[in-house]
């Protein structure tokens, strides 16, 4: 729905919130799996490590997993586009790369074990610190 909405609203020039619904539908589509599986995700940088996490964890599964995390960043940076400077090929892009990462998700959320454990590890430590309490409540 939000990538359709961004289609719309290139086509009647609006870059600005374009660009917005890029951001938004990728960070549906990463809490999407984290909550299936209950992984605390409320900010920003949750989504991130998340993201980077399950690109990690696809990338054994084999496929576009590997892409993972590069779509999720190329997605993120369309939130900064606060000035609509981005143009309309750029966000059209940026458009077909989010529907490819919303594509990956669904496929490792379908794939991944609901049991599956939140970032950890030294990689994830400031998801850990963000979120010992709830991880903790978890398990």
């Amino acid at each position: 729905r939000l990538l359709r909405q961004a289609y719309e609203l290139l086509n009647r020039r609006d870059r600005l919130q374009a660009s917005e619904k890029i951001w938004d539908a990728a960070a549906h589509a990463v809490k999407r799996v984290a909550r299936r599986r209950r992984w605390p995700c409320s900010s920003r940088e949750d989504l991130r490590d998340i993201a980077r996490y399950l690109s990690d964890k696809g990338s054994y599964a084999g496929g576009e997993a590997d892409w993972l995390f590069t779509l999720f960043t190329a997605a993120e940076s369309h939130r900064e586009n606060f000035y609509g400077t981005r143009s309309a090929p750029d966000i059209r892009t940026g458009l077909r790369g989010a529907e490819q990462l919303a594509s990956i998700l669904t496929q490792l959320d379908e794939t991944l074990p609901l049991s599956l454990e939140p970032p950890s590890g030294a990689d994830y430590r400031d998801y850990e610190k963000r979120h010992r309490r709830a991880l903790a409540r978890a398990s």
